[in-house]
């Protein structure tokens, strides 16, 4: 296990999940797609890939099942699921985090969103005050090779001018927790979207968004 930070100085957050209560409307638009080409899909089966891009997940399930695709036509099926999920309404953000987020920013430290979510998604949901309590955000455009690989909390961490060993992620599937600890960094899991058997690599395991505030509320009255 990774030892967490004596010198906190960056907390790199994943967005679906962890900001944004999305999981459920992606699987809802995974599904839909995948129905369309007479697959059914388990929820489960989604939420454990979460994180990864969406091209990713898309050939993996296909694959899963039997289905191969062309580029073209991974890239349209993935438009039209992005589509289906900004279709669905409004994603509501988690109530505890900008309150989470403005007393880490006032705390003095970075403050990262490192999605495998597009662009496009992200900005749909989340308003300009909302962004603006980010330092950096980093989304599935902004990297080759998306998580599991470590590659997206690195460049997080270049942009926040910290080390693995100056920054904690906050995830909640195993893909995000694997980029976690690829990059070398202390990785909190909360259960937001999956048990606790699912999330067994990451080095806290946590119920939710008030038991982490309550944990970075006694990290910084220490330190700060």
């Amino acid at each position: 296990m990774t030892p967490f930070p004596r010198n906190l100085r960056a907390v790199l957050f994943d967005a679906d999940g962890i900001i944004i209560r999305s999981l459920e409307s992606h699987c809802v638009a995974w599904s839909h797609i995948f129905r369309e080409l007479g697959v059914e899909l388990a929820d489960t089966d989604i939420k454990l890939r979460e994180g990864e891009k969406a091209e990713t997940t898309f050939r993996t399930l296909a694959a899963a099942h039997g289905l191969e695709f062309s580029g073209e036509e991974v890239a349209r099926w993935v438009e039209a699921k992005r589509a289906h999920y900004r279709a669905q309404g409004e994603v509501e953000i988690y109530p505890e985090v900008p309150e989470l987020l403005s007393e880490l920013r006032r705390s003095q430290l970075g403050v990262g969103l490192v999605t495998g979510s597009s662009v496009v998604n992200l900005l749909h949901v989340l308003t300009r005050e909302q962004l603006d309590l980010f330092d950096v955000m980093l989304t599935a455009e902004d990297f080759e090779r998306g998580k599991p690989a470590a590659e997206p909390y690195l460049k997080g961490m270049q942009a926040l001018g910290v080390t693995a060993a100056e920054a904690v992620v906050v995830e909640n599937a195993p893909l995000g927790i694997q980029a976690a600890k690829a990059a070398g960094v202390y990785c909190i899991a909360l259960q937001t979207t999956l048990a606790a058997d699912h999330l067994q690599t990451a080095d806290r395991i946590l119920t939710d968004h008030a038991e982490l505030q309550q944990l970075f509320q006694s990290i910084l009255g220490k330190t700060v």
